[in-house]
């Protein structure tokens, strides 16, 4: 009795850790997405999550980091830029996207649905809502399988 007892604490832990901090409204616009949060808790200070993969050629050039948002800037020898934000959801923060790409895909990275969208000029922006976080990557250019590459082991 006592190891079923252990192991319904067990799941119930992982559980809970899957559970979502915030709903997120989505208000489509002529041509972008506002994302509105709403959110339950506040976690206190963000936990900076690196991509899990950088392409290769690209070297971290600038870095930002404040109370809810980590940014980071990777620049190639071309001149051609990728950026890596992550925001930590607020309680009525707002996001805008916008939408007036070629061709959007979405992509499953560890149980996690990434949206990338392809632009006319080859530029990407791709969105992940993962545990208390949204994480956006903006690039001059990246196929789909380095994006998903980059959001590969975030933990939330």
């Amino acid at each position: 009795m006592c190891v079923l007892g252990f192991l319904f604490v067990i799941t119930m832990g992982v559980q809970a850790y899957r559970i979502r901090f915030f709903e997120t409204v989505r208000t489509i616009w002529e041509d972008s997405v506002l994302y509105t949060y709403f959110a339950d808790r506040y976690q206190g200070d963000i936990q900076c999550n690196e991509p899990g993969y950088v392409p290769e050629g690209y070297a971290e050039t600038e870095r930002i980091v404040l109370e809810h948002w980590f940014s980071v800037i990777y620049t190639n020898g071309d001149g051609k830029i990728i950026t890596w934000d992550q925001l930590m959801v607020l309680d009525q923060g707002e996001l805008i996207a916008d939408i007036e790409y070629d061709r959007q895909v979405i992509e499953e990275v560890n149980g996690n649905e990434v949206v990338i969208s392809l632009y006319p000029d080859g530029s990407v922006n791709a969105y992940c809502e993962y545990g208390e976080y949204v994480y956006v990557i903006t690039a001059d250019y990246l196929d789909i399988d380095e994006v998903c590459r980059m959001f590969d082991g975030i933990d939330g």
